[in-house]
């Protein structure tokens, strides 16, 4: 049956990583997974907010911005090292991959039934 969600990560701290998203990532998406839901997540936001270096940070605004012009569903910054963000990014993924899987299994059912107005839950 293929995915149901998909999250595209990047690094707050990386700029590559973030150019990547359209570059590379969602063209994979669009080719592999066309009409499968996207969560865009940024990570390390903790070394992002106590960077000290001469790093081009990735910004909130930026991430926001990104998850609009490709269409994500949503978007989250985590911090793995902090756990910032990571219960309600999962919790997300869960009811997004969840909900997405239900919409395919009953528009299969009810292409394939006489009963189009039936659903199975």
């Amino acid at each position: 049956m293929g995915a149901d969600v998909v999250m595209v990560c990047y690094s707050t701290i990386d700029r590559k990583s973030f150019d990547d998203v359209t570059g590379v990532w969602m063209e994979d998406c669009r080719k592999y997974c066309s009409n499968v839901p996207v969560i865009l997540v940024a990570t390390k936001v903790d070394l992002r907010e106590r960077s000290e270096c001469d790093v081009d940070i990735i910004t909130t605004e930026e991430g926001s911005q990104l998850a609009n012009q490709i269409g994500a569903k949503h978007f989250f910054e985590v911090s793995s090292a902090s756990l910032v963000g990571l219960d309600k990014l999962f919790e997300t993924v869960a009811e997004v991959g969840a909900a997405h899987h239900l919409s395919k299994v009953n528009s299969k059912i009810n292409s394939k039934s006489k009963f189009k107005n039936c659903v199975i839950m």
